[in-house]
């Protein structure tokens, strides 16, 4: 049993971490001109899964979070939030902020990201067509 609740704290943690780093990324990402192309696919994965797969799941929805929830279920864990974000703020900072707010501010935070994203891959973009209009004779 105490072998089991090992793992399962390990389990909890490692998503935590996973998914903060995950989501840095999908914020951050962008600014760097090397990781560009890998944060847009990972901007355009979190937008296909929350309004994709929310479709079927409810609006949000995150394999990420289902997986952590069931750990933090089985470590009785609860109640959870429907945000993961803040249930992370909650976790790292030990608060209890207002899910609503929360949402609206993950919601421009994302779609800014998304923006920045897609801005700066086609400028990368247009400047590589430029680039190849100016080699050739």
């Amino acid at each position: 049993m105490v072998l089991v609740q090992t793992h399962l704290h390990i389990l909890d943690w490692g998503f935590t971490i996973f998914h903060l780093l995950f989501t840095l990324f999908c914020v951050f990402g962008w600014i760097f001109k090397k990781t560009r192309i890998l944060n847009l696919v990972t901007v355009l994965i979190t937008g296909f899964s929350w309004f994709g797969l929310g479709i079927w799941y409810g609006f949000g929805f995150c394999p990420l979070t289902s997986w952590h929830w069931k750990v933090l279920r089985k470590l009785e864990v609860s109640p959870l939030p429907d945000s993961y974000i803040k249930f992370l703020i909650d976790r790292l900072f030990n608060t209890d902020i207002n899910e609503i707010f929360i949402d609206n501010m993950v919601l421009m935070v994302f779609f800014g990201a998304f923006s920045a994203s897609v801005i700066y891959n086609l400028k990368d973009y247009n400047n590589k067509l430029k680039q190849k209009e100016k080699q050739q004779p």
